[in-house]
């Protein structure tokens, strides 16, 4: 088993199912508010929002007091700049919030229509509705609001806020609004407070940036489990056998469920051998092709398919061959990184002296950096 693969797993699975909450809340309204409205009509429709030093239900006695003037409708944003979460931290679950509010001579039957309220790359998109009546303090608590709840009021962007962990820094704050029935050119006024503002991000984390480590294979793999199959003679044609080994069909099988683990679609990979012509010089020039390609393929469990039994080719002594190998996934998809794609390594049986002196038949592997590696070979075919 790869115990690099495995340690990736590992700490896969125990990030994604972490949970945290992040908290902002204000009960001072000291500074780090801002005040735009997002609708009005008529034109001349006004709005503003102070701190009152004295009269609030928080840990401070000051609350912010919202005034709306002269309006049919009017839609007004409440932003606190410091209240800013990022979801590439931890994907949002969902939110809870929480406000008291007041109305201010309010007539009766009249109410002031309160939200929660976030900012995305410009747009504002709001929460479920809550409403004012009357002129107390009153509490306002709710939990789980999903990413979901949320409808955008405002904004050049998508229809509902992008949470996720790919999504942008989310800034929150309240929305108040009003609208009246009154006949055209009547307008309406009201005042309302609002106190102990409190907005909790639950979240769970975010799968972690992956190193798109290479699968198990490169050349040296390859070149461990190339073996030499005489016909007779040293001198005679000979054979090249690819004989995995079964720690290796183990680490790839881990590899591809691991891989399986991060994205469900990927469920085979694909390692395509081909044997190419190299010339006889001292260095191998790679020429035409020789037999077939051999594709062969690893799921999560079970043998490959096809079956390994090649090469079956007939090759001759002092001649290189190249075998290289091209690695890929199931349906196109791409994970690893492009350097891991491609591996080969040059072959020949050399009756010569060898690199070394030494006497005897040798089987070189000429690795992708010009270095050359020897193994002795047998007197006779086996």
């Amino acid at each position: 088993m790869n115990i690099r693969l495995l340690g990736y797993l590992f700490i896969f699975l125990s990030l994604a199912s972490s949970a945290f909450a992040q908290t902002y809340h204000d009960e001072d309204f000291a500074a780090g508010w801002t005040t735009s409205i997002l609708i009005k009509t008529p034109p001349s429709a006004t709005a503003s929002a102070t701190t009152v030093a004295t009269g609030g239900t928080g840990s401070t006695p000051a609350y912010r007091q919202v005034d709306h003037s002269n309006y049919n409708s009017i839609f007004v944003a409440h932003v606190h700049q410091p209240s800013t979460y990022n979801p590439a931290t931890g994907q949002v679950s969902s939110i809870d919030y929480s406000y008291d509010l007041l109305g201010i001579g309010l007539p009766a039957g009249s109410a002031v229509a309160y939200r929660l309220l976030l900012v995305q790359n410009g747009s504002y998109y709001t929460g479920p509705l809550d409403q004012i009546f009357g002129n107390n303090w009153t509490a306002f608590p709710l939990k789980n609001v999903l990413p979901a709840n949320f409808t955008k009021i405002s904004g050049t962007g998508p229809s509902q806020p992008n949470l996720s962990c790919t999504g942008t820094p989310i800034t929150f704050g309240y929305l108040s609004a009003n609208t009246t029935s009154n006949p055209t050119g009547a307008t309406g006024s009201t005042k309302s407070g609002l106190d102990n503002w409190r907005v909790t991000v639950n979240s769970v984390a975010c799968p972690p940036v992956i190193d798109p480590c290479c699968p198990p294979w490169n050349s040296s793999t390859l070149e461990e489990m190339l073996f030499y199959k005489g016909s007779g003679g040293i001198s005679a044609p000979y054979t090249l056998l690819f004989q995995p080994t079964s720690a290796f069909q183990g680490q790839i099988q881990a590899y591809i469920n691991y891989l399986h683990s991060l994205n469900p679609t990927i469920t085979s990979i694909t390692i395509q051998f081909k044997l190419n012509d190299a010339g006889t010089g001292a260095a191998p020039i790679v020429g035409g092709p020789i037999g077939p390609n051999h594709p062969v393929t690893w799921a999560g469990s079970g043998p490959p398919s096809p079956p390994i039994n090649f090469f079956t080719e007939s090759l001759q002594v002092n001649t290189w061959y190249r075998i290289s190998t091209v690695t890929s996934l199931n349906g196109g998809i791409t994970f690893f990184p492009s350097k891991c794609v491609d591996n080969h390594v040059d072959v020949r049986i050399q009756v010569q002296k060898s690199k070394t002196g030494a006497g005897g038949p040798v089987i070189q592997f000429r690795g992708a950096d010009g270095h050359i590696i020897e193994k002795q070979l047998p007197l006779t075919g086996h």
